[in-house]
């Protein structure tokens, strides 16, 4: 990651979703302000990377889509801000040893725990986010985000952090234990948006 690039880029993407969304933000304080923690939200849009970086006050790192570091320039920036190539076709164990080390060294990282964008509500999160939690012992945060699927409309976003859900060796042990984790944060996830939606709806009132 190359700091310079990344304060650059989250400054004015910040300017951009503050003046055109009204972005705002719940529970920032429940994010550890130093040490490992992974931070798992929910996916609509292409916008929800931004918008949690901009949210946090922690510089993040990222998986993103190889995709997406097809065209050189782009992937040469992507990487200047914090993100790493992702083969999502199979188990791409080169980006689980990134994750981990940049968690082993007190890094946040964000991730997405459906794997991509989750358009309709159907597809099934994954256990990355359990897995994660298991090998490097961070802590997880759960994020909420409301808004991102309708920004052609220039919807409101809003975005809520959770509590940290830690991993437990006994409670979380082996392959159930992994679903029993993920199905955790998937469930404060779910009740974080319906607090983004409750607070995006009082700020309209009022």
């Amino acid at each position: 990651m190359n700091p310079f690039a990344y304060d650059w880029t989250r400054g004015t993407v910040s300017g951009f979703l503050h003046l055109v969304y009204r972005l705002r933000v719940t529970g920032r304080e429940k994010l550890p302000q130093s040490g490992s923690v992974i931070l798992a939200a929910n996916h609509v849009s292409y916008f929800d990377p931004p918008v949690v970086a901009v949210a946090s006050p922690r510089r993040l790192t990222f998986l993103a889509k190889k995709e997406l570091f097809a065209y050189p320039p782009f992937g040469r920036y992507l990487r200047a801000v914090g993100a790493y190539p992702l083969d999502r076709s199979q188990g791409d164990t080169a980006a689980v040893r990134y994750a981990v080390t940049k968690l082993r060294e007190g890094n946040a990282l964000l991730i997405f725990p459906e794997g991509s964008r989750n358009i309709d509500g159907k597809a099934e999160a994954k256990n990355g986010v359990a897995l994660l939690a298991r090998l490097s012992g961070a802590p997880i945060v759960p994020v909420g985000i409301v808004g991102t699927e309708a920004t052609r409309r220039l919807t409101q976003i809003h975005i809520a952090f959770g509590d940290p859900i830690a991993y437990d060796e006994e409670v979380h042990k082996g392959h159930a234990g992994l679903e029993l984790l993920r199905d955790t944060v998937m469930q404060a996830i779910t009740d974080l948006k319906t607090v983004a939606r409750e607070r995006s709806a009082k700020v309209h009132a009022d």
